[in-house]
């Protein structure tokens, strides 16, 4: 106006932030999320468990209170099968009686095998004989044939047991076997071994 120097151009106003920390809100206590499901249990037989966890949804703030509890929770799986199952020793049926070890006061004996070995709580087998020994000629309560000659009544008469072996499998159902012998057979209608 007048003839005088016109106004640069120039910033008029400026905004600036202020306050910029949070509205009070109070104290804010911390919150865990939901759990997650649960895992696949860590074994599938005998004994195993399963997990879950869950994470922080919610951070307390300077007033508030911490979460309590767990961030992961366990729990045994239930009703899980036997690794092993249970099975009981099984003997095979007795082979035939073999033929007399001698003419006049001899032995026969006959033999049965494990069919089916026990395992896990299974029964075993150890107080059922593999072996069975009777005398012959004369047999148990018979007369001994004339070409014999009369003879005094011997009873059979065996050794003590030896140690057991290792056993010949570390898990699943081995077999571990001990054996005793023969000392002396029955003669003359004597008890044979397996009454005695």
């Amino acid at each position: 106006e007048n003839g005088g120097a016109q106004c640069k151009a120039e910033v008029k106003s400026q905004v600036a932030p202020c306050n910029t920390q949070e509205c009070d809100k109070g104290c804010v206590d911390a919150a865990w999320g939901e759990w997650l499901d649960w895992t696949d249990c860590t074994a599938t037989c005998d004994s195993g468990f399963a997990s879950r966890t869950r994470t922080l949804l919610v951070q307390a703030n300077r007033c508030g209170k911490p979460v309590s509890g767990l961030r992961e929770d366990f729990h045994v799986c239930p009703q899980l099968p036997p690794c092993i199952e249970d099975r009981d020793c099984v003997l095979s049926e007795w082979e035939d009686w073999a033929h007399c070890s001698c003419s006049c006061s001899g032995v026969r004996e006959r033999n049965r095998h494990i069919a089916v070995y026990s395992a896990a709580n299974g029964t075993a087998c150890l107080t059922r004989a593999l072996k069975a020994i009777e005398p012959c000629n004369p047999g148990v309560a018979e007369i001994a044939p004339s070409e014999c000659g009369g003879q005094e009544p011997q009873d059979c008469s065996i050794s003590l047991w030896t140690e057991w072996s290792k056993c010949t499998a570390p898990c699943g159902g081995g077999q571990q076997s001990r054996k005793r012998e023969l000392l002396a057979a029955s003669k003359g209608g004597g008890k044979p071994c397996e009454t005695l």
